[in-house]
């Protein structure tokens, strides 16, 4: 997560919060999250949050290691858990993405996503002259 695009600085995050944070949260449904394997170890992941009661899901992140990006693993491990949210009849999934995360915008855009809105961060620095 260290080299993706946005304006959250994530770099101070320890394993153990992230873990926490992210991992652990409660509504992260791993048995519909899904890997790519390469060299016997995942190399990339797309994980989501689903309510199945009113059948919406967020694609909470996806996402490769350094070394194996542009291969396509991103996009496949998205496309399955696209796939497995339609077998258990989730209808809407969600995602977000910076403006400026080309690759993964290209991503969405193949798999049919659309625009739906746009968020903006603003800062207020008050040391600033």
């Amino acid at each position: 997560m260290l080299d993706e695009p946005g304006d959250d600085v994530i770099d101070a995050v320890e394993y153990e919060q992230w873990v926490h944070d992210y991992w652990e949260h409660p509504d992260l449904d791993l048995a519909l999250s899904q890997a790519a394997v390469a060299d016997e170890r995942a190399v990339a992941i797309a994980y989501v949050i689903v309510d199945t009661e009113s059948r919406r899901a967020l694609n909470a992140y996806t996402g490769s290691l350094r070394a194996y990006k542009g291969r396509g693993l991103a996009r496949l491990a998205k496309l399955a858990v696209m796939r497995r949210l339609a077998e258990v009849g989730v209808e809407l999934v969600l995602t977000e993405n910076d403006a400026t995360n080309a690759p993964m915008l290209a991503i969405n855009d193949r798999l049919g996503y659309r625009p739906i809105e746009s968020r903006y961060s603003y800062v207020l620095d008050r040391r600033a002259k």
